[in-house]
């Protein structure tokens, strides 16, 4: 189970660039995207995928809104979540997104650790793909004793042939399916289970949430 983010404005257009390595990268086409990601969390990366330095207040909630919106109408479902195009996010950014109605956003930096976010609106993944050491980061994180341990791999799917990454994700992702002690779970799941943790109520002889 997986969390996508995807560019409507890209995907509508059927964008497609070329790659440093000769390889040409495609969207999916729209008509395709609905059975493709079934089972799986839809979540913005903006309409347009632009550098966001420079954008005013009011461009960065036209790309965030717009998204959205579109993204919603296309699957029939909530779009709850946000991750940045490239690597600018600033205070005002985060405002924008809250703004939107996002319940988290999710940055291009990585934590390096199996920490949970203390803030959603800043929430760094675990590992990006590419990194040399992310078998043995999997190794630690099954092994852990840790109550609660984050595992969360985060990057282009693209860069999964570019790199020849596939063989290695389809073994870590297995790896991690026969465990019985890990969840499996969308960025969303993962994000309304901890805020309705929170408002759990725990004595010596129970454990209440009231939570919906």
């Amino acid at each position: 189970k997986g969390t996508f983010n995807i560019n409507y404005g890209l995907l509508r257009q059927n964008f497609t660039w070329q790659h440093e390595c000769g390889m040409t990268v495609r969207r999916i086409p729209e008509d395709q995207v609905a059975a493709v990601y079934e089972g799986h969390e839809v979540a913005s990366h903006s309409y347009s995928h632009p550098y966001f330095d420079n954008a005013s207040e009011a461009e960065i909630l036209k790309e965030l809104g717009a998204d959205k919106y579109f993204l919603e109408r296309l699957f029939g479902r909530e779009v709850s979540g946000f991750a940045t195009p490239f690597y600018y996010y600033s205070d005002g950014m985060a405002e924008c997104v809250r703004h939107c109605g996002f319940e988290y956003a999710r940055i291009s930096e990585e934590s390096n650790d199996y920490s949970i976010p203390e803030d959603f609106y800043r929430w760094r993944g675990s590992k990006f793909h590419w990194d040399e050491d992310l078998e043995e980061f999997v190794r630690i994180f099954l092994e852990t004793d840790r109550e609660l341990a984050l595992c969360q791999i985060v990057g282009h799917s693209y860069d999964l042939d570019v790199l020849n990454l596939w063989d290695t994700m389809d073994d870590i992702c297995r790896r991690l399916g026969e465990n019985q002690d890990v969840w499996a779970a969308t960025h969303i799941e993962l994000v309304r289970y901890l805020r309705n943790m929170a408002k759990a109520r725990i004595t010596d002889r129970e454990i209440l949430n009231e939570s919906n």
